[in-house]
């Protein structure tokens, strides 16, 4: 319900008619507004979502279009972008599948550039963030441009574009709440929760120092995690109660200690810690203040009593530095391998229990761009077998996917004339989703692993030991 009814509405009618039942009227559709939970009434003044729209210069629209995607160019031979597998041998007799650019689709989605992904958990749907303001959501469909293409289908599919929002200001990151309720969206030093089914911000945060650079929800879709470009890192709890939700230091909490912008936030499984990967060589392993509450080691402070200050975080763990700069990291959806690529071209691999350190060989001779994993599957033994993957990116245009538990490239993309950077897939998803050059986005979906062609290398990580 709208709450469209104000003091000032009352009053002009009392003016044009000075009948005491109309009167009576305005007042009980005032009472029924507000014990239906609207208060933007008798000039309360405008609410969070009103204002923040004003003062970020957002605009809500919902402009569709149904566009074919086109597969990336690429800088191959004839033969090579067929999709036709090729044996590609490496260094100590380990070989390569090359796939080509057929497998990948691309579209431009924004003026700019795409700053921020963030999928769905079936990866059929994406939310991406632009350098231009603007947020946008993307459905894979069929030819018909409605139904939800299936990845078991054989036509091709179809990027049904809604351009949810419009804004002055350039977006910095982006996240979807785990069950898919909420985004998070922000903007140089704010932050602000958009609720997707009544299309409205709910909640607001400007109380923080430096540029945001990154944003992650917790499992529980309770907390929001904020790092900046001066490599502090905040803990939000946007639900919680307090006049407006906008600003409340008794919802803050900040993580200190990186030195340098603050590349990539993951929360591990049950909640209780998060990684913290920054551009100057490292990561760390922070414990939540909310799991010091919950195991009672919250002696030294009371985080719920009446305070001004935002508390602050106290136990973390380092990780061995890597060599170069961190350009992105992944934590596997079990919480039991955690990874880091450079711009060395290394992907590191640690066992979170214990934080052991292995480093892999070289991914590139150049920088790596984006890491993510996906699920693939393949039938073995007359059983169809989910099997985790990593995908990394690098400045060589390659695409190259390995088996995530034993560290080896399976599989590599022919060379696409842009570079693709940003991976990003969901846990429970095979589709992998990536950024290339202004505007545009890459799909990829890992069903053709389990084509007869392709499904021999995926096997051999059946075979791997963790």
């Amino acid at each position: 319900m709208k709450c469209s009814l104000t003091k000032s509405c009352c009053v002009a009618l009392a003016l044009r008619s000075r009948s005491f039942p109309r009167l009576s009227v305005c007042f009980i559709l005032t009472g029924i507004l507000f014990l239906s939970g609207c208060t933007y009434i008798f000039g309360a003044g405008p609410t969070l979502h009103e204002k923040l729209i004003a003062s970020a210069g957002l605009r809500l629209v919902e402009e569709v279009s149904v566009i074919d995607l086109s597969h990336p160019k690429s800088v191959a031979t004839t033969s090579e972008i067929s999709g036709e597998t090729l044996d590609v041998p490496e260094e100590g007799g380990v070989s390569t599948h090359e796939i080509g650019a057929d497998s990948f689709y691309s579209a431009v989605l924004h003026r700019d550039e795409v700053v921020g992904l963030a999928p769905s958990f079936d990866g059929l749907r994406l939310f991406s963030a632009g350098s231009d303001g603007s947020v946008v959501l993307s459905e894979l469909v069929n030819k018909d441009g409605v139904s939800v293409w299936s990845r078991k289908a054989k036509s091709q599919p179809r990027l049904r574009k809604t351009v949810m929002l419009r804004g002055e200001r350039p977006l910095t990151a982006i996240a979807l709440s785990p069950r898919e309720e909420y985004l998070a969206l922000s903007w140089f030093s704010s932050v602000a929760v958009f609720e997707l089914s009544s299309r409205r911000f709910i909640a607001q945060l400007t109380a923080v120092e430096g540029r945001i650079s990154a944003l992650s929800w917790d499992p529980r879709g309770q907390l929001l995690a904020l790092g900046t470009a001066t490599g502090d890192t905040y803990i939000w709890r946007p639900f919680d109660p307090s006049p407006d939700r906008s600003n409340n230091l008794r919802s803050l909490e900040l993580y200190q200690g990186a030195t340098s912008s603050i590349v990539s936030l993951q929360f591990t499984p049950n909640g209780r810690s998060f990684f913290v990967a920054e551009k100057d060589r490292s990561a760390s392993l922070w414990r939540l203040l909310r799991t010091e509450r919950e195991l009672g080691l919250d002696k030294v402070v009371k985080p719920y009593e009446p305070q001004d200050q935002i508390q602050m975080g106290r136990e973390s763990i380092p990780l061995e530095q890597v060599k170069g700069q961190v350009r992105g990291a992944w934590l596997s959806p079990d919480g039991t391998l955690f990874f880091l690529v450079t711009d060395e071209g290394q992907l590191n691999r640690y066992k979170v229990r214990g934080l052991r350190h292995e480093a892999w060989d070289e991914v590139s001779r150049d920088s790596v761009l984006g890491i993510s994993g996906l699920i693939s599957g393949v039938f073995s033994n007359k059983q169809w077998q989910e099997i985790l993957m990593l995908a990394t990116s690098d400045r060589e245009q390659r695409v190259k996917f390995w088996c995530a538990e034993g560290g080896r490239p399976i599989y590599s993309s022919v060379r696409l004339q842009d570079p693709v950077q940003m991976l990003s897939a969901s846990a429970g998803s095979g589709v992998l989703w990536g950024i290339q050059k202004t505007g545009s986005v890459v799909m990829f979906d890992s069903s053709v692993f389990a084509t007869k062609a392709l499904s021999a290398p995926l096997k051999s990580c059946l075979n791997q030991s963790p």
